[in-house]
C-alpha cells in the first residue's frame, strides 16, 4: 500500500522502491478545443484567474471511494501562450494509480464555496446560489490520468480542459442605450444546467435545473469575441457535453424608477470547453434583432 502521511507519504518505502513520474501540465490554450480568444487584451477564460492547481493521487487497489494517498500543490506558471506547471510524484513500483488534476480560482475544499471538490467521490460541485453573472471565479480546469504506474509512465504531457461551457452575451448598442438609460447590473438565468460533475468519467450527476446568476455590473475591460460588440454578461455553465438551453437576462438600471429590461432566448446551443457567443446589433434598443 502507498501509505500517506501529512509530511512524507513515501516514508514506508526505500529509495529503490520509488520511481519519480513527471507530469507537464498546461491549461487548454489557443486551440480548437479552447474558449480563449486570440485578442491580446482578452481576459475572460485566458486562465489567469486560476490560482490553485492541485494533484490528487489515488491508489486503485483501495477502491473507488477511497481518499487520495497524496495531494500535491503545483506551482502555476506561464508556458508560452498557456498556463500550467510541472509536478514530479514518487510512486512505488508494482502499483497503479489514478491521478486527478484540478485548477481553480477559488479554494477547492470549501463545501459552501462556489466550487467544491469531494476527495472521496471525486466530484466537482457548483454552488450556483453564490455565483454572479460574469463571474470569473468559476473558471477552472481539470484532467484525469488513469492507471498510472512507474513501469508504464515516466513523463506525461497533460492538457487540462474546462468542465464548463462558456456563454457570452453581447450587443452593438450598449453605449447608445447606456447613455440614455444608465445600466446598473445584469442578471442571467439559464434553464437546463447541472451542478455536479464526476471528474473520473466525465459524467454529469443529477437532474438539470434552472440557475439564477446574481446580478453584477456589465463586464469592464473585456473584449467581446466578436469585434465591435460589447459584453452584457459571461457565464460558465455546467452541461453534459453539448446541450440546448433557454436563457434570459435582466438589465437593471441606475434609476430605480425605470423598469428592468428583460430579454429571453430559446434553445441556445452550449458545449463543454467551448464558447457560445450570443449577440445582436440592437438587443437593448430594438430587441429582438439577432
Amino acid at each position: 500500500m502507498f501509505s500517506c502521511s501529512s509530511d512524507s507519504p513515501e516514508s514506508n518505502y526505500s529509495d529503490a522502491d520509488m520511481v519519480p513520474v513527471r507530469f507537464r501540465l498546461s491549461f487548454a490554450g489557443i486551440s480548437g478545443l479552447s474558449t480563449r480568444s486570440l485578442a491580446p487584451d482578452y481576459k475572460f477564460s485566458d486562465g489567469t484567474s486560476v490560482s490553485e492547481l492541485k494533484c490528487y493521487v489515488y491508489n486503485k487497489s483501495e477502491g473507488d471511494n477511497a481518499s487520495p494517498v497524496k495531494v500535491v500543490d503545483v506551482d502555476i506558471k506561464d508556458v508560452n501562450e498557456n498556463r500550467g506547471g510541472d509536478v514530479s510524484i514518487l510512486l512505488p513500483k508494482g502499483q497503479n494509480f489514478d491521478v486527478v488534476f484540478l485548477g481553480t480560482s477559488v479554494p477547492q475544499d470549501e463545501a459552501s464555496g462556489k466550487l467544491y471538490y469531494s476527495l472521496t467521490e471525486r466530484t466537482l460541485t457548483v454552488n450556483y446560489s453564490v455565483v454572479t453573472s460574469s463571474d470569473e471565479e468559476l473558471d477552472c480546469f481539470f484532467a484525469v490520468q488513469k492507471d498510472v504506474s512507474s513501469e508504464t509512465v515516466l513523463e506525461e504531457a497533460v492538457v487540462l480542459s474546462r468542465p464548463f461551457a462558456q456563454l457570452n452575451i453581447g450587443t452593438l448598442d450598449y453605449d447608445e442605450y447606456n447613455a440614455v438609460t444608465p445600466v446598473e447590473s445584469v442578471a442571467v438565468s439559464v434553464d437546463g444546467i447541472y451542478n455536479k460533475f464526476n471528474l473520473m468519467d466525465g459524467a454529469i450527476i443529477g437532474d438539470p435545473v434552472k440557475v439564477n446568476l446574481l446580478a453584477s455590473p456589465v463586464p469592464s475591460g473585456q473584449v467581446f469575441p466578436i469585434a465591435g460588440f460589447s459584453y452584457l454578461s459571461m457565464s460558465y455553465l455546467l452541461v453534459n457535453l453539448r446541450k440546448l438551453v433557454d436563457v434570459s437576462i435582466t438589465v437593471n438600471h441606475m434609476d430605480a424608477s425605470v423598469a428592468p429590461l428583460s430579454l429571453s432566448f430559446e434553445e441556445i446551443a452550449v458545449e463543454r470547453n467551448y464558447q457560445t457567443n450570443l449577440y445582436g446589433k440592437k438587443l437593448l434598443t430594438e430587441y429582438p434583432s439577432l
